[in-house]
């Protein structure tokens, strides 16, 4: 992503792509399936990521930016991110599912569902509360019925279900001179639908 990155020779901060010079990550991933029955069938999968800037990085924060008439500009405040976590990496993310398969002469009903639960993560380096978007859930169904004839298939689902509200999708403050203003792009809200597939 785009930095304001301080060139520590000319004391300027310029906007660049950069990487943090030095940084630490580890985790772990886990994944389960249960056939808990002939027809059901369980999942469920968990990760943790751990991350911290080990070295010195020298960054502006943008929100500090302070637009001046008379110079057009005033550079943001520079800030050390060295011992912050990387943006935009939850510690922890845990999904659990489940389908069931029940057949019929006429055709095949499948019904499943997944919640999942991605953990609180920050949008910059800065690691600011006010830059942070906090855990989110999310529920998810579908049944769908299979005609044995295999020509069509007719479904009806819902995501999002409990209408979480979340800004995972995109989340931005704005400078001093907006008053720290928030923007952002939330995920879907609680959506329904039905749909009807024909094969060919």
């Amino acid at each position: 992503m785009a930095l304001s990155i301080l060139n520590p020779d000319s004391g300027i901060a310029t906007s660049l792509l950069a990487n943090a010079p030095s940084v630490d990550v580890y985790g772990f991933e886990m994944e389960a399936t249960w056939a808990a029955t002939d027809n059901l069938t369980v999942l469920a999968s968990y990760s943790y990521n751990e991350s911290e800037i080990t070295e010195e990085f020298l960054v502006g924060d943008l929100k500090t930016y302070i637009f001046n008439p008379l110079t057009l500009a005033n550079p943001p405040l520079i800030r050390d991110a060295k011992g912050n976590e990387l943006n935009r990496s939850p510690r922890n993310k845990i999904a659990i599912g489940a389908f069931h398969i029940q057949p019929f002469d006429s055709g095949t009903l499948v019904t499943s569902a997944t919640y999942s639960n991605i953990d609180k993560q920050y949008v910059s380096v800065h690691n600011d509360d006010v830059e942070s978007i906090d855990d989110y859930s999310k529920l998810d169904a579908r049944i769908s019925w299979q005609a044995a004839n295999g020509n069509y298939e007719v479904s009806v689902y819902g995501d999002n279900l409990t209408d979480e509200l979340s800004y995972a999708n995109g989340y931005a403050v704005g400078n001093q001179q907006m008053g720290n203003r928030l923007s952002g792009r939330a995920i879907a809200p609680r959506t329904v639908g039905a749909e009807l597939v024909f094969f060919f």
